[in-house]
C-alpha cells in the first residue's frame, strides 16, 4: 500500500497526464481513512476514544500530505482550466481530478476536529473547490457546492435550535452575530454569495425561484457586507453589481418567460444597490444598459417592455438630482435613447412611453429638463398608432379614414399646445438671435441636447412632410390646420437656427465632433426642404424658408448625397404644385432645385479637380456621373425656362445665362464634360415658340449672342455650346423647318467667322463644315455641288493641319472627321451619279469610300500602347470623351448604308474592309460573338444583290479573325439565333431549304449525328426542318404588337420571302404567291416610307408593240429619298436600334426589288403575263433611276423572257441586247465574280431562247441559239464555281475513277463524240464565208482556249479528244454533215442556209462542237447532290453552306440550259444525242458517280428518279425530266410503229412506268400551269390510246376504266391558269381573314370550294380515290370539255395512229356525275378561207385612211393553233370590228356587208362543225331529262339489244344514244364504238380501224336499227333537256361555240374549267346560282338614242309581263 512515496503523489498532481490512474494512487494511498466512520461535531465534553486516537495518528501521518495536495490540485485545476496548450488535459481527466480534490478535502475533514484551525477552514477550501469548479464551466456543481458550503457555514454558526428554525424560515445564509464578527468568516460568506449570484447569471435558468432566492440572499447579505471593510467591501459590491445587472438584463430579455413583478423588482434590487453605493454617479449608464436590453430582442410582451422603461425613467428621475450639468445631460441622454428605441418599436409604446415622459415633464422642477423631455415626449406621441397619418407607412391608409393630414394633426392640438409652450421656453433659454456670442459651456451642453430633442422631434416630420407632400400641398385653407402645422413648422426653424448657431460659433464653444456640421448634415437636408414645403402650403415665411435653403446650398461643407436629396426633394414639390396650378410656388421650388443641380455639378467637377490626376478607369467613371448630373440639371432648368418664358423674358434669359456660366465653370474644371443638350434644345423650343407670338427679329437670338460678353464664359466653351444649340436646331427643325433652317445657317456661319478662324480649331471647323454640308442637303438634292464643295473644303483643311497636331487625341479626331468627310462626299457622288440617266458605275464614284477606309486603317502610334491603328485610336478617343454610344451608332449606321449602297450596285471591292471595321467595332463594344452574328443575321446586310449567297464569305474570315474559329461553325450560329425565335427561324429555314428532307434525316439519323440541343429548333422533328407552320407562327408573334415597328415587318418580309422560294422549289407556285406577295407588300410600305417617288403616263410612242397590243403601266417619273430619310442618313439620327434592325433605306430598297422580281417570277409561271410585265417594268425603272446595273440587267433579262413567251420578239430582243450592253459597261464594277457570270450567263441563256424562239417561227438562225447557249453554259464552268467541291479531294478522285468505269458515262461520251452534219455536197449551193488563216509566227491557242471563242470552227480527231480528256477536259470529234429540221406543221425545210448566203451549216457545226465540249467539262465536274449536302452537314461549315447555295443556284441553271441544248439537238433531228443530254441532266440532280452506287447504266441512272429528295427542292424540275423521258419514250414508240431506227435506251422503259412517272410529274407540277397544262393533256392522250391502240394497253389493276383516267387527266389540262388565280385569291382570303358569309364556322362551303380547286391529292397512292371523289362531287348537268392538240404532240398522235395527214386534233370530254365519261379523239381537217371573206375587205366601202385604222385592231387572242387549221374565223373577226367600227354614208352598203359577214359566219360554223365534230356533234347535247316513260323505253331498248344484237349498252350511253339519235343519223357510225371501248373513241386509227372486223360493223348498223325503230324517237324531241356547261381550252375559246347548228337550240353555259364548276357548287350549297328574269331590274335605251330598237323590244317586254324602265340611266347602289 505504501509502496508509492508521498512525494511521487505529489509530483504526479503537478504534472501527471494519466489522471485515471493518479486517482486510483490517490484513492489506494488513503486507504487507511475508511477506518474512521465520518467526521463528528465538537462535544462540550473532551474525551479520547479510540476512535479519536486514531485519527490522530491519521493527521500525524497524513496532514502534510494533504495540506500539500490542496495547495497543488488549485493551481493545477486553474492552470489546465486557463490553458491554450494543445497538452491540457480533457474535461474528463479534469473530472477524475475533481474527485481527487473531493476525496483530499474528505480526508480532511476527518481530521479537522483534531487539528488546531479555525472552525471555517474547512469551508475555505471548498470555497477554492468552488472556484476551480467555476473556472472549468461547471457552474451547476459550483453552485451545489456553494449552497452545502453555506449549509456548513450555518451548522458551526450556531446550535440545533437555530438552524432549524432558519431552515423554517428559508435562510440561506447563517446568522450574523454582531457582537462577534470574524471577518474572514464574513468575506467567505459574500464570497460565496456573490459566486451564486454569478453561477445564476452563467446558468440563466428560467426558473423563477432561482431568482427570487437571488433576490433573499442578496437582501440576507446586506448585514454582512456592512460588516466588510472599505476596500473589501467597494471590491465585492462592484462585482455584485455587475452580476447583477447581468441577471436583471437576462430577466428583462426574458419578459414573455417572467413574471413582470420579478423583473421589475430585481430592477429596482439591481437599481436600488446601484444609488446607495458609490456607483450612483454610474446609475444612468445601468439604467441605460437595462432598457436597451428592451430593444435587443424582439418580445412580444409590449406591455410590460413599456412597464419595465417607464419603472426605469421614474426611478432615474426620482433618484438623479438635476442640479450638476453631468446629471443633467447623461440623463437627457438616456431619455434620448430611450425614446429612439420606442420609435424603432411598436407605436404602443411609443404612446406609452410618450405618455409617461410627458408626465414627467410635468412634474418636473428644471425647465430645461422638463421642456427637453416634452419635446422627446411629443415627439414619441406624433409618432405613436393614434399619428401614423403623418408619418410612416401607413400614412395613405389613416388619409383614408381621416381625411387629411392636418385632421390628424388636429387630434393632438392639445399636445402641439404644450409643445409650443416648450419651443418658446426655450428660445428664451438660448436666445438663438444672439449668433451663439453669449453661449457658455454649461449652455452649450445643453443646446446640443435641445437640439437631440429637436432632432429627434423634427426629423421624422420633415420625412413625413415630404412624403406627405401632396396631401399637405394639396389641404384647403383650414386656419385651426394652419396653425397646427405652424407649431411644426417653429420646430423646423428652431431645428435650423440651432445647426446654424453651432456652425458659427462651433470654433467659439467646441463643438464635439458629431454635432459639427458633417454630423448634422441630415438634419439640414431634411428639415430645410420640409421648412420650405410648408411655407409653400400656408404661404407664411416662404422667402425666410428659401434663404434658408439657399443658405445650405451656399455652404462649402455641404456634400454630395445632401444635394441630390435637395434638388430631387425640390423638384418633386414642384412637380406637386405645378399639377395643382400653383405656378408661382412652382417656379420657386424648381428655382432651387436648380440650384441644387447645378451645385452638385460643380462640387463633383471640384472633386475632380482636386483629386489630380486619376486612372483611366476612375477618370471614366468621374465623367459617367459628371454626364448624368450636367443631364440632370439642364433638363430641370430647361422645365423652369418654360416656366419663366410665359411670364419674364428677361428673367427666362437671365437664368439661361447664370446656369450655363454654371457649366462653363465646371468645364473649365473638367475638360471635355458632355454638354447641357436639354437646356439649349428648350432654349431653342422656346425660341420657335417666341417667333410665332412676336415678331421673327426677337426670335432670332443665338447663344452667341446671350454669352458673348460674359467674362465666364471662354471661347472654347461658347464654341461646343453654339454646336449644340446647331444640334438642337436640327432635331427640332420639324416646330419650323425654314426657321431652323435659317437660325441653323446663322450659327454655322458665327461658328466659321467668329470662332473657328484660328489654325487651332481646323478640327471644329471642319466638323461644322460637314454640318453646313448636311443642311444643304437637307435643303434638297439641288444643292448636292455646294454639299461636295463643303465637303472637300473639310478634308482640305484636315489635310493640311493633320501634320501640326502635336495632340494625338486631336489628330485622331482629325483623322476620322476627315473619313467621315470622305464617306459623305461618297454618299454626295453616288447620289450625283444616280441623277443621269445613264447607268454606268464609275470607279471613280468610289475614291472617297477608298480613302476613309485607308484613313481609318492608317497605321498610328499611341503613347499608351507601341503601334496601333487609327481606328484604335478612334476607338479609345470616342470612349475616354464619353461618346462610345453615339458614336458607336453612328459609324454602324454610316457604313451600313455605304455597304448597303455599294452591294446594291454590286461594287464589293471595299467590303472586306468595310466587314472589318463592323467586326472590330462589335469587338470594342465588347459584344459576344452570339450577339454579333445575331446582329449581322437581323439586318441581311452582309451579302449584296442578286445574290444567291445570305451573305459574304468575307465576314466569316473577318469575324473568325476577331473572334476565333466557332465563327464558323454552322451550329454556333444556330445557337446565337436561339434567343430569338424569329431570327433561329429565318436562319433555318434560309440554310437549310436548300437540303432535301431526306439527306437532313439519313445525316441526323447517321454516324455523324448532330447534337439535338445545339440545332434543334423545337418545332419539327428534324433538328434542321422548318415547316410553313412554324414560319406563319413566328411571323404572327412578329405582327402582334401594336403597333408594329419596321424592323418587325422587316424579319417578317425576309420569312415570308424565304418561305416563298422554298415553295417555289417544291412546286407549291400558288401557295408560294401569297406568302410573296404578303413579303412585297410589306417591304412597299417600308419603301415608301423612304422614298418618295413620282409617275406619268405612257406615251404613245412608249406604248407602241410590235403587234398593236397596248401595254398598261405607269413610268416612273422620279424616285429620290425622302427628306427626313437623307436627315438621318446624313446626320445620324435617330440612332440605330441595335436590339433591332439596322435598316438602311438601300437595304429596304434592296429587299422590295427582290421582292419585285420574286412576284413577277411566281406571276409568270402561272401565267400572268401583264402583272408580271408591270412589276418588271416598275422594278426596271427602279433601278435605272437609283443606278443600280445589277438589278438593271436582271429586269432587262426577265423581260426579255416574258416577251419571248409572248412572241414579242422585238421587245424582247430589245431587252435582251440592252441588258447584255449594260452587262458589258459594268462588267468590271461588278466585282462578285460569280454574281457577274451568273449574269452573263442568264443574258446568254435567254438570248439562245430567243434565238431558238425564232428559229421555231421561221425568223431565226438556230445556230445563234446553240452558241449563246455554249457561251451560258461556259460562265457556270468556271473555276471559281468548284471551290466547294475542291473541299473533297478524296471524293473528287473516286468520283472520276468511278466516272470512267461508268457504263453510262461511256455511252454519253461516245453519243457525244460525233455529231453527224450534211456533206457538203448535200449542202445548196451558196456564198460560203472562208476563214481567215491563221497568220505566220503566232503561236496557236490551246485547244480548250480555242472553244472558249464563240462561232470558232473546231475540227476534232479522237486522238486530240483522248489527250484533253487525260488532262482533265472533255472534247468531241469531228462534226461532219448537218440535219434536217422538221417543222412543227410536218413540212420538212432546210436550215443549212439563209438567204444571204451565210454557211449556217457551218456556223451550226461550230456551236454544237463548242456545244458539246462545254457539256463535258460540266459532266466532269458534277458530283452528286445528296453527297454534296452530307458533306457540308459533316464539316459544320458556314462557307460550305454558302457554296452550297451557289452550288443549287448553278446546278438548276445548268440543268435548265441542258434541256434546252436537248431541245436544240432535237431540233437537228439528232434525237439520239438529245436523249443522251437529257440523261445528262439528271445526273445533274442526282449524280451517279459518286461512291454511293457500285455500278451505274442508264437504267439505273434513270431509276434515281424516284429518289424522294427531288421533290424537295427540285419538284418542278423533277416533273419537268419525268415529263421529257416519258414524252421520249412515247416517241420512241412512235419510232417503232413508223419502222425507224431508234437505239435510245430510254425506248425500253415500260408503259407502267410512263403512266406512273407521268402521274408523278403531274402531282409535282399542278401549280406549274404550263407543264401542268402539257402532263395532263399527254396523260389522258395516252388512256386515250391504251383502249385502241395495243402497245399502250393497261393491265387491269385500277379501280378506274381509262376513260374516267383519260377524261380526268383531260379537264385537268383546261382552265389550269384559271384555277391557280382563283386558288390564290380564295387561299388570300382564308390566309387575311377577309371572308365572305360563305366562311363563317357554320358553314365549310367556302373550305370545301378552296380543295375543289386543288387537282391532285397529297400521294401518288391516293391518285385513285381522288379521282372517284372528282367524279362524284361533279354536278348532274352535262359537262362538255373540248381541247385542240397542235404542234409536237400532234405530230405524236399522228405517228402513234398512222394518221399522216392530221395537222391537229380535236379531244372531246363529255362528264357528269351520274353517267360514266365519254372522252372523244379525232383528227382535225384545216377549214379553207372562203373567197368571199377575203372579198369583203376590199368592198366595204371604207376610206383608206379608217383602213389604217383597222389595222391596229388587237386579236383578243395572243397565238392559237386555230388561226392555222382555221384562218377564216381571225379574218371575220377582223372584218366585224372593221365594220363595227366604222360605218359608211351608204347604209345599205353596210348592211349588205353585215349580212355578208353573217353568212360567211354561219357557213364557218357549219363546216367546223361537220369537219371537227362530224357524226360526234351529238356528244355536245345533253341527255334526255329523266322520266318516267324515258325510264321504261331504256329499259325496254336495253332488253331488245341484249336479246336481238346480243350487246350490253349501259343505260348513259343509251340516253346519250337516243337524244343524239332524234338530232342526226350519223350516229350509227359512233355508237358500237362508244359500247366497245367503254366511252372512249379515237379517230383516224389505223389500228382501231383494222380491228374492226366485218361482224363488228353489222352489229354496228343492227344496233343502230333497233333504237331507230323505237316509236319514242320522236317524243324525245318535245322532251326539255337539261343545260350544258362547256369548258374550253384556251386554244378554241375564241369560237363560238354557242352557235354551232347543233346547239342552237341549247341551254349553254361556259365556265373557264370543271373544277371552277364543282367549286361553285360548294360554296353555294350544292345548287347552281340561278337568275330569276321576273325578280329582275331592266334598263331599254337608257342613252334614249335607239328608238327603233327601244320600240321592237318594249312590245316583247309587255308581252312577258317584265317591268322596264326606259331612257333612264342605271344608279349604281
Amino acid at each position: 500500500m505504501n509502496s508509492i512515496s508521498e512525494s511521487s503523489l505529489l509530483s504526479k498532481i503537478e504534472s501527471s497526464t494519466d489522471i485515471p490512474e493518479l486517482h486510483t494512487l490517490f484513492f489506494n494511498y488513503l486507504q487507511p481513512f475508511k477506518t474512521v466512520s465520518g467526521p463528528k461535531k465538537p462535544s462540550s465534553k473532551s474525551s479520547k476514544t479510540p476512535e479519536t486516537a486514531t485519527i490522530r495518528s491519521l493527521a500525524k501521518q497524513f496532514i502534510s500530505f494533504l495540506n500539500k495536495s490542496l495547495s497543488l490540485l488549485p493551481k493545477r485545476l486553474s492552470s489546465e482550466a486557463g490553458s491554450s496548450s494543445p497538452d491540457k488535459i480533457s474535461r474528463d481527466c479534469a473530472l477524475k481530478l475533481f474527485e481527487v480534490y473531493r476525496l483530499c478535502l474528505n480526508c480532511l475533514s476527518l481530521i479537522v476536529p483534531v487539528l488546531e484551525c479555525k472552525p471555517h477552514a474547512i469551508q475555505v477550501q471548498q470555497v477554492r473547490l468552488v472556484h476551480c469548479l467555476d473556472s472549468w464551466g461547471l457552474h451547476q456543481e459550483a453552485q451545489t457546492e456553494c449552497f452545502v458550503v453555506l449549509e456548513s457555514l450555518r451548522s458551526i454558526s450556531g446550535d440545533k435550535v437555530r438552524t432549524k428554525s432558519a431552515k423554517s424560515k428559508g435562510q440561506l445564509l447563517p446568522r450574523l452575530n454582531e457582537e462577534n464578527v470574524d471577518q474572514d468568516y464574513a468575506l467567505l460568506v459574500v464570497e460565496i454569495v456573490i459566486i451564486l449570484i454569478k453561477c445564476a447569471s452563467i446558468i440563466q435558468s428560467e426558473d423563477e425561484r432561482d431568482y427570487k432566492r437571488v433576490i433573499a440572499m442578496v437582501h440576507e447579505s446586506k448585514p454582512w457586507c456592512k460588516v466588510l471593510n472599505g476596500n473589501s467591501y467597494d471590491n465585492l459590491h462592484r462585482t455584485l453589481v455587475a452580476y447583477l445587472n447581468r441577471l436583471c438584463i437576462h430577466l428583462v430579455k426574458g419578459l414573455e418567460v417572467f413574471d413582470i413583478e420579478l423583473v421589475l423588482e430585481f430592477c429596482e434590487l439591481t437599481l436600488t444597490l446601484i444609488s446607495e453605493s458609490f456607483l450612483k454617479d454610474q446609475i444612468c449608464k445601468y439604467a441605460w444598459g437595462i432598457c436597451y436590453s428592451l430593444f435587443s430582442k424582439k418580445s412580444s410582451g409590449v406591455l410590460h417592455i413599456s412597464e419595465v422603461l417607464k419603472f426605469v425613467l421614474s426611478f432615474l428621475a426620482a433618484a438623479c438630482e438635476f442640479k450638476v450639468e453631468q446629471t443633467i445631460t447623461e440623463f437627457l441622454e438616456v431619455v434620448q435613447n430611450c425614446a429612439r428605441s420606442c420609435k424603432t418599436a411598436t407605436p404602443t409604446i411609443c404612446n406609452e412611453v410618450g405618455e409617461h415622459l410627458s408626465k414627467l415633464a410635468g412634474s418636473q422642477d428644471t425647465l430645461l429638463v422638463g421642456a427637453i423631455m416634452g419635446v422627446y415626449a411629443s415627439g414619441l406621441l406624433i409618432s405613436s398608432s393614434e399619428c401614423q397619418s403623418i408619418i410612416g407607412e401607413c400614412a395613405t391608409e389613416r388619409n383614408a379614414e381621416n381625411g387629411s393630414i392636418s385632421g390628424a394633426v388636429h387630434g393632438f392640438a392639445v399636445l402641439l399646445k404644450r409643445l409650443h409652450v416648450y419651443l418658446e421656453s426655450m428660445r428664451g433659454f438660448f436666445n438663438f438671435s444672439d449668433n451663439g456670442n453669449r453661449l457658455s459651456k454649461e449652455k452649450t451642453s445643453y443646446l446640443l441636447s435641445y437640439y437631440d430633442a429637436l432632432k429627434f422631434f423634427c426629423l421624422p416630420l420633415a420625412r413625413s412632410v415630404y412624403a406627405q407632400r401632396k396631401e399637405i400641398l394639396a389641404e384647403g385653407k383650414n386656419a385651426e390646420s394652419f396653425a397646427n402645422l405652424g407649431v411644426i413648422h417653429d420646430a423646423f426653424y428652431q431645428l435650423c437656427s440651432i445647426v446654424i448657431l453651432l456652425t458659427r460659433a462651433g470654433e467659439k464653444i467646441n463643438v464635439p465632433v458629431e454635432y459639427a456640421w458633417d454630423g448634422m448634415f441630415k438634419v439640414m437636408h431634411d428639415v430645410p426642404v420640409a421648412a420650405f414645403t410648408l411655407s409653400l402650403q400656408n404661404g407664411h415665411r416662404i422667402k425666410e424658408s428659401a434663404n434658408l435653403v439657399k443658405y445650405v446650398l451656399s455652404s462649402d461643407r455641404i456634400q454630395a448625397d445632401g444635394l441630390k436629396y435637395i434638388f430631387s426633394s425640390l423638384y418633386n414639390v414642384y412637380v406637386i404644385q405645378h399639377r395643382n396650378k400653383h405656378l408661382e410656388k412652382a417656379s420657386k421650388a424648381l428655382k432651387l432645385s436648380c440650384m441644387a443641380s447645378w451645385k452638385l455639378l460643380m462640387l463633383y467637377c471640384k472633386s475632380h479637380e482636386l483629386h489630380g490626376d486619376l486612372s483611366e478607369v476612375n477618370n471614366k467613371a468621374f465623367r459617367k456621373d459628371a454626364m448624368g448630373y450636367v443631364n440632370e440639371a439642364s433638363e430641370k432648368t430647361a422645365i423652369l425656362l418654360d416656366l419663366l418664358s410665359e411670364r419674364s423674358h428677361h428673367k427666362m434669359k437671365k437664368l439661361l445665362k447664370s446656369s450655363l456660366e454654371s457649366w462653363c465653370v465646371a468645364e473649365s474644371m473638367l475638360q471635355n464634360i458632355s454638354p447641357p443638350f436639354a437646356l439649349v434644345k428648350r432654349w431653342v423650343k422656346i425660341g420657335h415658340k417666341v417667333r410665332q407670338n412676336k415678331d421673327s427679329e426677337h426670335s432670332s437670338i443665338t447663344l452667341y449672342n446671350l454669352l458673348s460678353s460674359s467674362d465666364i464664359v471662354s471661347e472654347k466653351a461658347l464654341g461646343v455650346l453654339l454646336e449644340q444649340e446647331l444640334l438642337a436646331y436640327k432635331s427640332g427643325g420639324a416646330l419650323d423647318s425654314i426657321f431652323s433652317s435659317k437660325m441653323r445657317m446663322e450659327i454655322i456661319e458665327i461658328l466659321l467667322e467668329k470662332l473657328y478662324g484660328s489654325n487651332d480649331t481646323c478640327v471644329e471647323k471642319s466638323r461644322v463644315l460637314i454640318a453646313k454640308a448636311g443642311e444643304l442637303r437637307d435643303l434638297g438634292s439641288e444643292n448636292l455641288d455646294e454639299c461636295f464643295q463643303c465637303l472637300s473644303e473639310a478634308i482640305s483643311i484636315l489635310e493640311m493641319c493633320s501634320s501640326n497636331h502635336k495632340c494625338h487625341k486631336c489628330d485622331i479626331e482629325a483623322r476620322h472627321l476627315r473619313a467621315c468627310a470622305h464617306c459623305l462626299r461618297a454618299l454626295c457622288t453616288l447620289e450625283k451619279s444616280m441623277q443621269k440617266s445613264k447607268v454606268l458605275l464609275l470607279k471613280s464614284n468610289f475614291e472617297d469610300v477608298r480613302s476613309a477606309l485607308n484613313l481609318w486603317f492608317h497605321p498610328f502610334q499611341d503613347h499608351s500602347t507601341d503601334h496601333c491603328s487609327t481606328l484604335d485610336g478612334i476607338f479609345k478617343f470616342f470612349n475616354d470623351n464619353g461618346h462610345s454610344n453615339m458614336f458607336f451608332e453612328n459609324m454602324l449606321k454610316m457604313l451600313h448604308c455605304l455597304l448597303d449602297l455599294l452591294s446594291m450596285q454590286g461594287y464589293m471591292e471595299m467590303h472586306a474592309e468595310i466587314y472589318e471595321i463592323i467586326v472590330r467595332l462589335f469587338k470594342w463594344k465588347n459584344l459576344s460573338l452570339e450577339d454579333a452574328l445575331a446582329l449581322f443575321w437581323k439586318s441581311r446586310s452582309f451579302g449584296h444583290g442578286l445574290c444567291a449567297s445570305p451573305f459574304s464569305e468575307i465576314i466569316i474570315s473577318k469575324l473568325s479573325h476577331c473572334y476565333g474559329e466557332q465563327s464558323k461553325s454552322i451550329r454556333f450560329w444556330i445557337k446565337s439565333m436561339q434567343p430569338s425565335r424569329a431570327l433561329l427561324i429565318g436562319f433555318q429555314q434560309r440554310f437549310f431549304s436548300s437540303l432535301p428532307d431526306s439527306s437532313l434525316r439519313n445525316f441526323y439519323e447517321g454516324d455523324m449525328k448532330v447534337a439535338h440541343d445545339e440545332v434543334r429548333s423545337g418545332a419539327s422533328g428534324s433538328p434542321f426542318h422548318v415547316s410553313a407552320e412554324d414560319v406563319k407562327h413566328v411571323v404572327s408573334d412578329l405582327l402582334s404588337s401594336v403597333p408594329v415597328s419596321g424592323n418587325s415587318f422587316f424579319l417578317a418580309a425576309y420569312l415570308y420571302y424565304d418561305l416563298s422560294d422554298r415553295l417555289i422549289m417544291k412546286g407549291k407556285v400558288t401557295e408560294a404567291l401569297l406568302y410573296a406577295k404578303e413579303a412585297y407588300q410589306w417591304r412597299y410600305d417600308l419603301l415608301r416610307k423612304k422614298f418618295k417617288y413620282s409617275v406619268r403616263a405612257m406615251s404613245d410612242s412608249e406604248n407602241e408593240t410590235e403587234d398593236g397590243s397596248r401595254r398598261h403601266f405607269d413610268i416612273l417619273a422620279s424616285i429620290q429619298l425622302r427628306d427626313s430619310v437623307a436627315k438621318e442618313v446624313w446626320f445620324g439620327c435617330p440612332p440605330c436600334d441595335i436590339e433591332g434592325c439596322i435598316l438602311t433605306p438601300w437595304n429596304i430598297l434592296k429587299c422590295y426589288l427582290d421582292s419585285t422580281l420574286q412576284v413577277s417570277k411566281i406571276n409568270e409561271i402561272l401565267g400572268e403575263a401583264s402583272k408580271a410585265e408591270a412589276l418588271l417594268q416598275w422594278g426596271k425603272q427602279i433601278a435605272v433611276h437609283r443606278c443600280l446595273p445589277v438589278y438593271v440587267i436582271f429586269f432587262s433579262s426577265m423581260l426579255g423572257k416574258l416577251y419571248r413567251k409572248q412572241m414579242l420578239w422585238r421587245l424582247a430582243e430589245k431587252e435582251l441586247k440592252a441588258a447584255s450592253q449594260m452587262m458589258a459597261d459594268n462588267k468590271n464594277m461588278i466585282t462578285c465574280l460569280k454574281c457577274r457570270m451568273f449574269l452573263d450567263s442568264t443574258i446568254c441563256h435567254q438570248l439562245g431562247d430567243l434565238y431558238k424562239s425564232h428559229s421555231c417561227n421561221d425568223m431565226g438562225n438556230p445556230s445563234s441559239a446553240m452558241a449563246n447557249y455554249r457561251s451560258a453554259l461556259q460562265k457556270l464552268n468556271i473555276v471559281e464555281w468548284d471551290d466547294f467541291s475542291s473541299n473533297f479531294e478524296d471524293g473528287k478522285t473516286e468520283q472520276i475513277d468511278h466516272r470512267d468505269r461508268s457504263s453510262f458515262f461511256g455511252c454519253l461520251r461516245d453519243a457525244l463524240d460525233k455529231v453527224v452534219l450534211p456533206s457538203k455536197s448535200e449542202r445548196p449551193a451558196g456564198k460560203i464565208q472562208k476563214k481567215k488563216a491563221q497568220k505566220k509566227g503566232k503561236k496557236p491557242s490551246p485547244p480548250h482556249e480555242q472553244c472558249l471563242v464563240a462561232g470558232h470552227n473546231l475540227r476534232m480527231t479522237r486522238s486530240r479528244y483522248r489527250s484533253l480528256e487525260k488532262s482533265g477536259d472533255a472534247i468531241f470529234q469531228n462534226i461532219e454533215c448537218g440535219p434536217v429540221v422538221n417543222s412543227h406543221n410536218g413540212s420538212s425545210y432546210s436550215r443549212n442556209c439563209e438567204p444571204d448566203g451565210i454557211d449556217v451549216a457551218s456556223e451550226a457545226e461550230t456551236s454544237i462542237a463548242e456545244c458539246a465540249y462545254e457539256i463535258t467539262r460540266l459532266s466532269n465536274k458534277i458530283k452528286c447532290w445528296h453527297c454534296l449536302v452530307l458533306e457540308a452537314l459533316k464539316s459544320g461549315s458556314v462557307t460550305d453552306f454558302v457554296h452550297l447555295n451557289w452550288e443549287l443556284v448553278r446546278r438548276r441553271v445548268s440543268w435548265q440550259l441542258l434541256i434546252k441544248i436537248g431541245k436544240s439537238f432535237g431540233a437537228y433531228d439528232d434525237n439520239h444525242k438529245a436523249h443522251q443530254i437529257v440523261l445528262l441532266s439528271v445526273s445533274l440532280l442526282v449524280n451517279p458517280f459518286c461512291g454511293k452506287y457500285s455500278s451505274v447504266s442508264w437504267s439505273s441512272l434513270i431509276d434515281m428518279l424516284n429518289e424522294d429528295f427531288l421533290r424537295d427542292i427540285f419538284a418542278v424540275e423533277h416533273a419537268v425530266l419525268l415529263y421529257s423521258i416519258c414524252w421520249i419514250a412515247l416517241r420512241s414508240y412512235a419510232d417503232k410503229i413508223t419502222s425507224r431506227e431508234n437505239h435510245c435506251q430510254i425506248s425500253t422503259i415500260g408503259i407502267p412506268r410512263i403512266f406512273s412517272w407521268l402521274k408523278l410529274a403531274f402531282m409535282l407540277s399542278c401549280e406549274v400551269p404550263i407543264l401542268s397544262q402539257k402532263v395532263s393533256r399527254l396523260l389522258s392522250v395516252i388512256y386515250l390510246l391504251s383502249t385502241s391502240v395495243k402497245a399502250f394497253s393497261l393491265q387491269r389493276g385500277e379501280a378506274l376504266s381509262e376513260n374516267y383516267w383519260a377524261s380526268f387527266f383531260h379537264q385537268a389540262s383546261i382552265g389550269i391558269h384559271f384555277n391557280q388565280r382563283v386558288l390564290s385569291s380564295m387561299m388570300q382570303k382564308t390566309k387575311s381573314g377577309k371572308m365572305d358569309s360563305c366562311l363563317s364556322s357554320s358553314d365549310s362551303g367556302f373550305l370545301r370550294a378552296l380543295n375543289s380547286l386543288r387537282l391532285t391529292p397529297e400521294a401518288l397512292s391516293d391518285m385513285g380515290e381522288f379521282v372517284s371523289r372528282f367524279f362524284e362531287g361533279l354536278p348532274s348537268s352535262t359537262i362538255i370539255c373540248v381541247s385542240v392538240i397542235g404542234g409536237a404532240e400532234a405530230i405524236l398522235l399522228r405517228e402513234l395512229l398512222c394518221c399522216a395527214s392530221a395537222r391537229a386534233w380535236i379531244l372531246v370530254s363529255r362528264l357528269n356525275s351520274k353517267d360514266q365519261p365519254v372522252i372523244l379523239l379525232r383528227p382535225m381537217d384545216s377549214l379553207l378561207q372562203e373567197s368571199s371573206i377575203v372579198d369583203l375587205g376590199s368592198n366595204s366601202g371604207i376610206s383608206k385612211e379608217d383602213q389604217d385604222l383597222v389595222k391596229q385592231w388587237k386579236c383578243p387572242w395572243n397565238s392559237s393553233i386555230v388561226d392555222e387549221i382555221a384562218p377564216a374565223f381571225k379574218t371575220i373577226m377582223k372584218e366585224n370590228y372593221s365594220s363595227s367600227a366604222f360605218q359608211t354614208e351608204d347604209k345599205l352598203l353596210w348592211w349588205s356587208q353585215r349580212k355578208s359577214l353573217d353568212k360567211c359566219l354561219g357557213r364557218f360554223l357549219q363546216n367546223l362543225e361537220d369537219s371537227w365534230l362530224g357524226p360526234w356533234k351529238f356528244l355536245l347535247l345533253e341527255k334526255c331529262a329523266d322520266t318516267n316513260h324515258m325510264v321504261s323505253l331504256e329499259n325496254k331498248l336495253i332488253e331488245d339489244l341484249k336479246l336481238k344484237c346480243k350487246v350490253n349498252v349501259p343505260k348513259d350511253l343509251l340516253r346519250v344514244f337516243l337524244r343524239g339519235a332524234s338530232c342526226s343519223s350519223e350516229i350509227r357510225e359512233c355508237a358500237l364504238q362508244l359500247i366497245l371501248n367503254k366511252g372512249c373513241y379515237i379517230g383516224g386509227c389505223c389500228e382501231a380501224v383494222s380491228n374492226a372486223s366485218v361482224e363488228v360493223k353489222s352489229l354496228s348498223i343492227e344496233v343502230f336499227k333497233t333504237v331507230s325503230r323505237t316509236d319514242a324517237l320522236g317524243e324525245i324531241d318535245s322532251l326539255t333537256p337539261k343545260p350544258v356547261i362547256l369548258v374550253l381550252d384556251s386554244e378554241v375559246q375564241m369560237l363560238p361555240w354557242e352557235s354551232l347548228p347543233i346547239l342552237r337550240d341549247e341551254e349553254i353555259y361556259r365556265m373557264p374549267s370543271v373544277s371552277s364548276i364543282r367549286a361553285t357548287l360548294d360554296r353555294c350549297h350544292e345548287i347552281f346560282p340561278v337568275i330569276d328574269p321576273l325578280d329582275s331590274f331592266y334598263v331599254l335605251n337608257p342613252s334614249g338614242d335607239l328608238s327603233k330598237t327601244q320600240f321592237e323590244f318594249e312590245k316583247w317586254f309587255k308581252d312577258q309581263k317584265i317591268e322596264v324602265d326606259m331612257c333612264v340611266l342605271p344608279v349604281r347602289a
